[in-house]
Parts: C-alpha cells; structure tokens; sequence
C-alpha cells in the first residue's frame, strides 16, 4: 500500500516476543518516527485482530499491519491474563 500513516488512522502490530498478541490503537498524532496511539486494545490471533482494525476505523481511515518487519514497532504491554507460561 503506498501513502503515510494519518491521524485517525488504525494500526496493528504484532507486539514484541509474542507468537500470536496483536495491539490495534488509532494514531492521535503523526511526528517523524513517533505515532502516539489512542483506544490500544489486544487480541490473539492474526484474523481477528485485522477484524478489530477495521471495525475501529471510519471509512475514510486506512488499517496498517506491523508484523514485526516495519522500521518501527509500537511499545506496550501486554495483560497479564495474555501471557503464555
């Protein structure tokens, strides 16, 4: 997909060390290197994550998927009710 991330777009990232927990937030704010997310929930699974993405955004809004190979990454946690042991 070709163009920049917006405002008010949503993005969904793989979170760190994790085989399958994605975040999904709407970016507040575009600054170089940087996009503050607001709403960030998590949810396992690929397929539903990408549903989540899409369900919170309006249709003027793109989804981004950050599977880990993007330069950038989002930095969050994850529940604790989430971890695997």
């Amino acid at each position: 997909m070709n163009g920049s991330i917006s405002v008010g777009d949503v993005v969904v990232c793989l979170v760190n060390d994790s085989l399958d927990l994605y975040a999904i937030g709407t970016v507040v704010a575009g600054a170089v290197g940087e996009f503050p997310l607001s709403n960030v929930t998590t949810v396992v699974g690929l397929a539903r994550a990408l549903e989540e993405g899409y369900r919170n955004r309006t249709p003027d809004e793109r989804v981004w998927l950050s599977d880990g190979t993007a330069s950038g990454y989002v930095k969050t946690t994850a529940p604790r009710s989430l971890f695997y042991l």
